[in-house]
């Protein structure tokens, strides 16, 4: 039983996160959810996931999943609680078994919250990124010792070599693996040169469950950037 009305919930009221329904919410991302009861409140959900969030000073929850036993965790990784100690709330993350102990706002059951951000998301310059370009899924098989291509493409609004690629991180948190290797190549003959980066598979952190993967870096101007892409994860155990 929910001991809240919903007018009481303040912040953010999610209905749906679920593929199944014609209208549903995909990625809650790059917001401020503070001195509210509840920072967010989410029923139903398969798929979605909150990203890059700033949810603190919140009153009874940071954030709160009303879960149905037929569906999936609420995916809240990769958010800032209020303390770089992570969230409390005395609950399990599902996936890791990290405990919610941290003096950050209270996070519910049924969420996975671990790894969290160490500090207040700030905004960073989307940017578009293709794995692999070329290959649709982009698949990437956990037991390969090779090297993922990712190339950083150069739109009406970002020139792709304007990228220090000394700063660049690409894994499945956006942190872990350096580029081996990266070139200016105009794949598809329209006249944009894209970057073409390369990474040690091993090095990423990319494991089964994983659906996308992140690129993270700055512009030679100091200027912090972010993109990502979808991945279909092969090799893993069948259940």
């Amino acid at each position: 039983m929910i001991p809240w009305s919903y007018e009481e919930l303040g912040g953010l009221y999610v209905w749906n996160m679920n593929t199944s329904y014609i209208a549903y919410v995909d990625v809650i991302e790059n917001n401020t959810l503070t001195d509210n009861n509840i920072g967010l409140f989410v029923r139903r959900t398969d798929v979605g996931s909150l990203r890059n969030n700033n949810i603190y000073g919140n009153d009874n929850f940071g954030a709160y999943y009303h879960k149905k036993a037929i569906q999936g965790y609420l995916d809240a990784t990769f958010n800032w609680w209020g303390n770089e100690s992570g969230p409390s709330g005395g609950v399990s993350d599902p996936l890791t078994g990290t405990l919610a102990e941290g003096n950050g706002d209270s996070v519910s059951a049924n969420i996975l919250f671990d790894p969290w951000l160490k500090a207040p998301y700030s905004e960073c310059i989307p940017i578009e990124i293709d794995i692999k370009p070329g290959s649709d899924p982009n698949s990437i098989n956990i037991k390969s010792k090779g090297r993922i291509p990712v190339a950083v493409l150069t739109t009406p609004s970002f020139d792709a070599a304007s990228v220090d690629t000394e700063t660049v991180r690409f894994g499945r948190t956006g942190s872990e693996a350096p580029a081996v290797h990266s070139a200016l190549e105009d794949i598809d003959a329209d006249g944009d040169l894209y970057l073409i980066l390369h990474f040690k598979r091993e090095e990423t952190g990319i494991q089964c469950g994983d659906n996308a993967a992140y690129l993270t870096g700055k512009t030679f101007s100091n200027e912090s950037l972010e993109g990502s892409d979808t991945v279909k994860i092969k090799g893993c155990k069948k259940k």
